[in-house]
This record gives C-alpha cells, structure tokens and sequence, in this order.
C-alpha cells in the first residue's frame, strides 16, 4: 500500500478504530451485512442505491492514455535501446504487441502498462546495480 491509492483516510484515524473495535460484533456484522453501522450511518445521508452497491475498484483509462498524451512515453520506454541490450524481453515481441494495441487491440493497455511498470523497475533496480559495480 506504500504507493496506492487510499480514500479511506477517516476510518483509519486511531479514534474511529479504537471505537470500532470496541462495539459489539452484532454493529459491525448483521444479518451477513458487514460494515452495518457505518452503513445504517450511511444511509441518513446518502441514495440506498450507493450504500448498498457493490464495492468496485478504481479504473485507469489506460486506453486513453496510451493512444494520447502518454503514446510517446510508451513508444521512449518500450523502444529504448537499454531495454534490448538487457536481454530480459524480447525487443521484436514488444514490438508487436504495440502495434497489436496501437491497431486497436484494446484490451493489450494493461499487457503495455506490465511492460512499462517492469522497464522502470529495471532502469532504477537492475541497470543501477550494473552501474554502481564499475
């Protein structure tokens, strides 16, 4: 969780938690209702469609992204010489799989951003090392 995304700061505050904690189980758990008084709470203030949804993740459009502003950014990363003289991915494959994506194979924007994420670990992790030991 150290570089994530977290919008729950007001539960995590010490006096909400040690409040919670001491509650009975029956408030935090009812009728298989987790989280029950926080969402009786809930519902003063807000639509009961929203209450009782189900949780859901936060999107990225990486699609947008990727196609957009960020497009250059994939193209320097992915097609950057170190990344082939590393010899971990196989620069002709990477290739492809951007064509792929940029020719509309949408659903490859997280496969890119896998590649993205590995490429920078390796430029601040791998390529360091190297660099330190001359």
């Amino acid at each position: 969780m150290a570089h994530s995304l977290e919008v729950r700061g007001p539960l995590l505050d010490h006096i909400v938690f040690e409040y919670a904690a001491s509650l009975p189980a029956n408030f935090k758990l009812n009728n298989g209702i987790s989280k029950y008084l926080l969402k009786q709470l809930a519902k003063k203030f807000l639509p009961s469609e929203i209450v009782t949804r189900r949780k859901q993740g936060f999107g990225v459009p990486l699609e947008f992204w990727f196609k957009n502003g960020l497009r250059e950014y994939v193209h320097d990363v992915l097609f950057d010489s170190s990344l082939n003289q590393r010899g971990i991915l196989n620069q002709k494959e990477v290739r492809k799989l951007v064509d792929l994506y940029e020719g509309g194979r949408n659903e490859l924007s997280a496969n890119i951003w896998i590649l993205i994420v590995l490429e920078t670990w390796c430029r601040l992790y791998v390529d360091q090392r190297v660099y330190s030991h001359l």
